[in-house]
């Protein structure tokens, strides 16, 4: 999956792994202990279409992958092999995980978030903070038009968009266009 320019053109770095020793560096921050800061999973291929011959193949890895960013909410993202592009996947495991997520224990915390995150929600408490309910993060490059219909399908809403210097190597010197979206709970969620 890392080694496929269709699909590394859409991660931050926008190109492929050169060797299996990367892709594991990579990996890596998801697993035992660093895993008690991601909510990650591997999505699998049970074999059930074109005679079960791709059982067990990897399609792609999703979930939270990072709690702090620039925005300061869990942010979402995930990322299938180029194979699997345009089947539902990624929209199914999207409506799945938000239901599992929701479901996670909660505590109250104080983080610092971006003031565009919160604008007209929450109430302030007797010490003049904000008091606002959790959201999930997600941010896409403008051009990726079916992560945008993913994010879209599960409830996510637009809330900034803004271009930058693109960090991709493969871009250098260009702009990106970046959308920020963001995901609040719902009773049914």
């Amino acid at each position: 999956m890392r080694t496929q320019p269709e699909v590394m053109h859409w991660t931050a770095i926008g190109t492929v792994d050169k060797d299996v020793d990367q892709s594991r560096v990579w990996l890596e921050r998801f697993l035992p202990p660093k895993d008690l800061k991601s909510f990650n999973f591997a999505l699998m291929d049970r074999g059930e279409a074109a005679g079960g011959d791709t059982a067990g193949v990897l399609v792609g890895t999703a979930g939270v992958h990072t709690t702090h960013n620039d925005f300061g909410w869990p942010e979402v993202g995930y990322m299938l092999r180029k194979e699997y592009w345009g089947k539902g996947i990624a929209t199914e495991f999207m409506r799945a995980f938000i239901k599992a997520w929701w479901a996670l224990p909660r505590k109250e915390v104080q983080i610092k978030v971006d003031a565009a995150t919160v604008e007209g929600r929450g109430a302030k408490d007797s010490d003049d903070e904000l008091r606002v309910p959790e959201v999930l993060f997600a941010m896409i490059e403008a051009g990726n038009a079916g992560s945008r219909r993913v994010l879209e399908k599960a409830g996510f809403k637009k809330f900034k968009e803004w271009t930058e210097p693109d960090s991709r190597a493969t871009c250098e010197g260009r702009t990106a266009t970046l959308i920020a979206f963001l995901l609040e709970r719902t009773p049914d969620s």
